[in-house]
């Protein structure tokens, strides 16, 4: 009789973890801190890649598509990927998100913008968020971008991120 206090709760536990869908079971959630730059730009279309520090490390790569920045006004991304190579190779597709000004510069100051996207990845979700400056300086009479850098993180929940 004793035995069967210990059974039936066991048994029970056990099968409902069977019959459970794999969603009701808790993902692990990894945020690493993401550093790197922006090596191509078009009007409409950023791409960036460096490392990745944290629970997944590794280097990165993310194309971002957007519509034109305005002024003072958020673009929203209509597309794009985050590819993270770390002990596996995790590939997220942006779902929707904004390229947002943080600074509109009246003079030939370094350009800031939050970068906040959101991701799916196969069997989960996650989201790209960066500070992006794009470092300007004076040349003559007129005011260049030379370079962009790109700080921030990169939060992956799937179960496949720990596999």
């Amino acid at each position: 009789m004793q035995a069967l206090r210990w059974i039936f709760p066991t048994l029970t536990a056990v099968a409902a973890m069977l019959l459970l869908p794999s969603a009701a079971i808790a993902a692990p959630v990894h945020t690493d801190q993401v550093k790197g730059i922006e090596y191509s730009a078009t009007p409409t279309i950023g791409k960036f890649g460096g490392t990745a520090t944290g629970r997944l490390p590794g280097a990165w790569n993310a194309t971002v598509i957007h519509d034109q920045l305005k002024p003072g006004a958020a673009a929203p991304i209509t597309g794009g990927s985050v590819t993270l190579y770390t002990h596996r190779t995790i590939t997220g597709t942006f779902v929707n998100g904004t390229v947002s000004p943080i600074n509109t510069p009246t003079t030939c100051v370094n350009e800031r913008f939050n970068v906040t996207g959101h991701l799916t990845f196969d069997g989960g979700t996650g989201n790209f968020r960066a500070i992006l400056t794009h470092h300007r300086t004076k040349l003559r009479s007129s005011c260049i971008t030379y370079g962009a850098t790109v700080a921030g993180t990169l939060t992956v929940t799937s179960r496949s991120a720990a596999g």
